[in-house]
């Protein structure tokens, strides 16, 4: 073998090692990527899902809450923002009950009924939820 043609042939190894090289770069490049989208999504999942869990804890509270009023449990008048004393899961939430007036005069004329809204907070999450209805005269509290 003549020493150009050694020459070449070590220099052709050194170019092969280099694109090896270059593609375990690549590689491990695409797979942080890879890694980096499916973190982001699993944390956007685990996000929605806490989101979820609040927004349908603060409406089952306030059908409780409305289920209570209709109940005469508690009474169709301003109430509140109270805090919610019977348990200590609750402890992060508020209620609070707001009535007006109701314009019957074009939906049921001559029915007495209140306009109830109730309003359900969880401070820390920063999360207000409002339920709103009309009780008619009889229902218990108005």
């Amino acid at each position: 073998m003549t020493k150009k043609a050694a020459k070449t042939r070590m220099s052709g190894a050194i170019v092969k090692d280099g694109v090896v090289l270059l593609e375990v770069i690549l590689a491990i490049a695409l797979f942080m990527s890879a890694a980096g989208v499916l973190g982001a999504a699993l944390h956007a999942g685990m996000r929605a899902g806490r989101e979820i869990r609040v927004a349908s804890q603060a409406e089952d509270l306030a059908v409780t809450k409305l289920s209570e009023i209709q109940m005469g449990l508690l009474d169709a008048a301003d109430a509140g923002p109270n805090a919610y004393e019977d348990d200590g899961r609750l402890a992060d939430w508020t209620w609070q009950i707001v009535t007006t007036a109701a314009d019957n005069t074009v939906i049921t004329p001559g029915l007495n009924e209140k306009r109830v809204e109730i309003i359900i907070r969880n401070a820390p999450a920063n999360y207000t939820y409002r339920l709103t209805t009309l009780l008619p005269a009889g229902e218990a509290g108005i």
